[in-house]
């Protein structure tokens, strides 16, 4: 490890705390039945239009001001395409070159007693977006359900610049920029609930060496143990694999915290993943199921609408090849157009139907 230096850059995905989403009118409340928060604007029906809840934006400016970050004057949102199932729209609403944060950086203190440390991370950028949906892979005897009540949530995607050396120091920073989210009142960083996740890219370099080894993403950390774990497992990982002879291949890969290691998910360049033997040795077979739904499920999937203009309701199915998408219980309605909206009889996900008026889309409340 002394001949080694380890190179971390983190993207952090916190939830703002807003009470609708971010482009429609519909509640981001946690823990209501499945499919009962999605409104049309979420399900991307036809004729329905995006309108930016203010409350995300004031957030956003605010979270740059903290940080002492230049705070756009104008930004712009663009189509980030991905072919997930739990993505209605076939893409998801992003910021790309014009973010709304540029810049700035977080003080943190590392280590304890009299080994103690200041580290200055810096920020490359913060950026509004919204977040997908849910693909829910256990309990459905072989198939995949869909729970769209997150879809559109408003979201602050927060990258710093790849300045960290250790886990410890990634855990540092992780744990500062969670305690200034909730401080600043932005995020109510509820891990559990998916409030504040981390994407940690790692790699390795010998010391004194001036260009930056191979990344792997490991994505969706939702707690600081498991993103000092995942780190530690991935550095010694790629030493390894390095000391052997073999290269690194840029890859996305999930971290299974009940085996311990990283295994290999949605790749987006290079090979899929982390050694098939350490699969084989003792990868859960959750993690296992996962990598491999995803894999099978990048094919095109489609959704198809249709208004039956003699009782003004928009009727909707959502169609996903490979992956059978199982019946879940209808909640409270809510939607976000005067038209009622519900599940044909063979569809395979039940939609919420109601009569909330479009005024509401897009307000703070």
């Amino acid at each position: 490890m002394k001949q080694w230096e380890v190179v971390i850059g983190i993207e952090t995905h916190a939830q703002l705390s807003t009470v609708s989403k971010i482009f429609s009118g519909a509640s981001t409340a946690f823990g209501a039945a499945p499919n009962t928060q999605a409104c049309a604007v979420d399900l991307a029906l036809p004729g329905v239009l995006p309108v930016l809840n203010k409350k995300a934006v004031e957030c956003a400016i605010r979270f740059g001001l903290a940080i002492g970050a230049e705070v756009a004057q104008k930004s712009i949102f663009a189509r980030k395409n991905y072919f997930y199932p739990d993505l209605p729209k076939g893409y998801q609403i992003s910021q790309m070159d014009l973010p709304v944060v540029v810049g700035g950086n977080i003080t943190l203190q590392v280590g304890s007693g009299d080994k103690i440390y200041e580290k200055v991370v810096r920020l490359t950028r913060a950026h509004l977006e919204e977040d997908a949906g849910k693909s829910l892979h256990e309990d459905f005897h072989g198939k995949s359900g869909i729970d769209l009540n997150r879809a559109g949530t408003p979201l602050l995607e927060i990258v710093s610049e790849p300045d960290m050396r250790s886990s410890d120091e990634a855990v540092a920073y992780a744990k500062s920029l969670h305690a200034l989210v909730r401080w600043i009142g932005i995020c109510d960083g509820n891990m559990q609930e998916g409030s504040f996740r981390c994407d940690a890219n790692v790699s390795v370099r010998p010391k004194g060496q001036a260009e930056f080894g191979t990344r792997r993403e490991i994505k969706n950390l939702n707690s600081f143990r498991f993103l000092k774990e995942a780190i530690d497992f991935e550095v010694q990982w790629q030493i390894n694999e390095i000391s052997e002879g073999r290269k690194i291949q840029q890859a996305t890969v999930l971290f299974d915290p009940d085996a311990g290691i990283c295994v290999g998910s949605m790749g987006r360049k290079g090979r899929n993943s982390a050694a098939p033997a350490m699969l084989r040795a003792g990868a859960t077979r959750r993690a296992a199921r996962n990598a491999a739904w995803v894999r099978a499920n990048s094919t095109t999937r489609s959704v198809s609408a249709a208004f039956d203009s003699s009782n003004s309701r928009s009727v909707c199915r959502i169609i996903a090849p490979l992956a059978h998408i199982a019946p879940s219980t209808r909640g409270t309605p809510i939607s976000a157009t005067t038209a009622n909206c519900q599940a044909t009889p063979n569809s395979a996900i039940p939609i919420a139907s109601g009569n909330r008026t479009a005024a509401s889309i897009g307000t703070i409340r």
